[in-house]
């Protein structure tokens, strides 16, 4: 799972919260100036690691995107 992606893509913010429902979570913080440091001199970290970045950022445009579908279906159903 990947948390806090937003602090390390511009405009660096960190608009959500999380917590976790199992005793077995394990949370790694990692400042983002050292971050983003380490995977400017070290490609093989920075790649993968924006990839999946892209995967997350992806997948929940693509879920907004079907909840916006799904409302105006049910707003344009809702008006016949």
């Amino acid at each position: 799972m990947t948390l806090g992606w937003s602090s390390i893509v511009p405009p660096h913010g960190s608009p959500l919260s999380a917590f976790c429902t199992s005793r077995k979570c394990k949370i790694l913080k990692i400042e983002r100036d050292c971050l983003i440091k380490l995977m400017k001199h070290n490609p093989d970290i920075g790649y993968p690691v924006m990839s999946r970045i892209a995967e997350v950022i992806g997948s929940r445009f693509h879920s907004l995107r079907e909840e916006i579908i799904h409302k105006l279906g049910q707003d344009i159903m809702n008006q016949w």
